[in-house]
């Protein structure tokens, strides 16, 4: 049962004062993804990682190998880190090229890339 003291919304300082606790799940696991599809519902953001297997000009093999699902707000918090590190990255390591203009196209609408 969730401890009632921390449904209310915490203070900035009592934020602060929390200490935070990180462990690493039995089941843990790190993956290389170069492609990501993501598509939404009114109570979650569904992330879809794969990679390209292989490509030829006229088909490519796209395996999935795992997919996140993010509340709406934890989403938004995403994006928001996502953009810092992105900016970060470009002013320490130069432009990132679009993944349109490599491919000669844009991500597909549904939000893949």
């Amino acid at each position: 049962m969730a401890n009632p003291k921390l449904l209310h919304k915490l203070t900035k300082q009592e934020a602060e004062a929390r200490t935070r606790e990180e462990r690493v799940a039995s089941d843990y696991r790190s993956a290389y993804a170069n492609n990501v599809s993501v598509t939404i519902t009114p109570w979650d953001f569904r992330f879809q990682f794969g990679k390209v297997q292989e490509s030829d000009r006229d088909r490519f093999v796209l395996e999935h190998q795992s997919e996140v699902f993010l509340s709406p707000p934890q989403a938004k918090a995403l994006l928001k880190v996502l953009q810092n590190k992105v900016d970060q990255y470009e002013e320490e390591l130069g432009k990132i090229l679009d993944l349109g203009k490599l491919e000669g196209k844009t991500p597909d609408s549904d939000g893949s890339a």
